[in-house]
């Protein structure tokens, strides 16, 4: 065997000892893409030298699935045949450990439509959840392993001839898998997943309440945990009682976050390929454990509002109200009216997404958009500010002319002094109320309205607690 073939073997021997950790007499099922044959022909003889009962092949095939979801018709989409069912049944009953080989093409599912995926999906998962659930909750023993292809390859090493990126994909998941010429695979394992015990006892240790990452593409996140947190990676014991080590490779220790205190942004630092589709350069925005639609719920009302001042502006209502004329270029006209159609079309259409309904959704949307009432609302309400320097103006203008009414003599003098003093104190401590009243009301009622969201702890008073009590009877003859 040339050295490819060796360390191709020693992965296989790596999935089956160590990964899936196959018991005498236990089925195996194996599920890879075709292109991944050789692996996989070396993991069924190694399960059968473990002691496998049977091993169980499934292909998959990334053309053939792209053809599938592209050609079949929905009926044919949202069906599963019985013996199909059946046989996860029979897996599960029998508690068959599974090895997956993950070789998929990045780009296999490009142009797909995503609706009928979708939709297949949720037509299939529920029927099937049994069979996720058992290996998801490590009911039975299971393993990822990683193997190249071309597609992948090339993605990785754009740079490369397609040989050149497959060999330079194949060396990087065997140093990451811990896999050489020179070393027992099965030992380094053990040691490394020692390794990441070790770390997780660390972890639980320092008992942190909150993570904070930060990087330099924008990521600033707090991720809260919960109570009793418990930190693992490496290897989990099965609910068979059997040990196993799920990824290969895998550099991952991992707990569980509170799910209502994440807050902040993560950005992407790799690309994911998410179904056969390959997306870059994302991110999301977390508020109380939720990702916040940004471009859906923030950006178009952002256009929508740019495209109706550009309107605005050269109008002739703000020509007589500012007493100035404003002359845009033809192109920008057309723009601002093409920004505020586009972002009223996409509030009504994006707003009530979560709506399975399409009827509920757009009256969802037109609701949201009505919404837009409330802007105007405020602008006139911070323009009240506005109207009480005017009235004060106004009020000092006619109290001096009430003063210069008075008799040009001592009497008139007097009360002119008299009425310019008590008359701009009352109208400074009148307007100086309204000022503070009016804009307390705009920054709290106005401004807070459109990001505050009240958080904090209930208040609990301090009390006997009486939720949990133990009642013990006692019978005396």
């Amino acid at each position: 065997m040339n050295k490819k073939e060796i360390l191709t073997k020693k992965l296989a021997n790596l999935a089956v000892r160590v990964g899936a950790n196959v018991q005498k007499d236990q089925i195996v099922v194996i599920t890879s893409d075709l292109h991944a044959a050789p692996l996989v022909k070396f993991i069924q003889k190694e399960a059968y030298l473990a002691g496998a009962k049977k091993v169980y092949v499934e292909w998959n095939d990334d053309e053939l699935t792209r053809n599938y979801y592209t050609y079949a018709s929905d009926e044919t989409l949202q069906e599963i045949p019985e013996w199909n069912l059946s046989k996860m049944r029979y897996f599960v009953d029998q508690h068959a450990c599974r090895i997956v080989i993950d070789s998929k093409n990045p780009h296999a599912m490009k142009g797909v439509d995503v609706n009928k995926m979708m939709m297949a999906n949720r037509a299939i998962g529920p029927k099937t959840a049994f069979f996720q659930n058992h290996y998801s909750s490590s009911k039975s023993q299971w393993t990822i392993v990683a193997y190249p292809n071309d597609e992948w390859a090339q993605t990785v090493f754009p740079n490369l001839t397609v040989d050149e990126a497959w060999d330079k994909l194949f060396d990087a998941i065997m140093y990451t898998s811990r896999i050489s010429l020179d070393h027992d695979e099965k030992e380094e394992w053990k040691n490394h997943t020692k390794d990441l015990e070790n770390h997780s006892k660390k972890m639980n240790a320092y008992n942190f309440k909150t993570l904070h990452f930060e990087n330099s593409l924008g990521t600033n996140l707090d991720i809260e945990l919960v109570q009793s947190h418990i930190w693992a990676g490496g290897g989990e014991m099965g609910g068979n009682g059997v040990y196993f080590v799920p990824n290969i490779p895998t550099e991952e220790i991992f707990t569980m976050p509170h799910k209502d205190k994440v807050n902040g942004k993560v950005v992407s630092t790799k690309p994911l390929n998410y179904q056969g589709t390959l997306i870059k350069d994302f991110y999301f925005i977390f508020k109380d454990g939720k990702v916040v639609d940004f471009i859906c719920d923030v950006v178009l009302w952002f256009v929508m509002l740019i495209g109706l001042i550009l309107m605005l502006l050269p109008s002739d209502i703000f020509a007589s109200i500012a007493q100035t004329t404003i002359v845009f270029p033809a192109a920008l006209n057309t723009a601002a009216k093409v920004m505020a159609a586009g972002g009223a079309i996409g509030i009504v259409l994006m707003s009530g997404r979560a709506n399975k309904n399409p009827v509920l959704r757009l009256a969802l949307g037109a609701d949201d958009l009505y919404n837009v009432t409330g802007w105007l609302s405020d602008a006139l309400s911070y323009s009240r500010l506005l109207a009480l320097g005017l009235a004060t103006g106004v009020i000092a203008s006619v109290i001096n002319q009430m003063g210069a009414m008075l008799p040009n003599n001592v009497i008139g003098v007097i009360l002119f002094i008299v009425i310019f003093i008590v008359g701009h104190v009352l109208n400074l401590a009148i307007n100086l109320l309204g000022a503070y009243v009016h804009t307390n009301r705009l920054q709290f009622v106005e401004f807070f309205g459109k990001f505050y969201e009240g958080g904090g702890k209930a208040f609990e008073p301090f009390k006997e607690n009486t939720k949990y009590v133990d009642v013990k009877e006692e019978t005396t003859l």
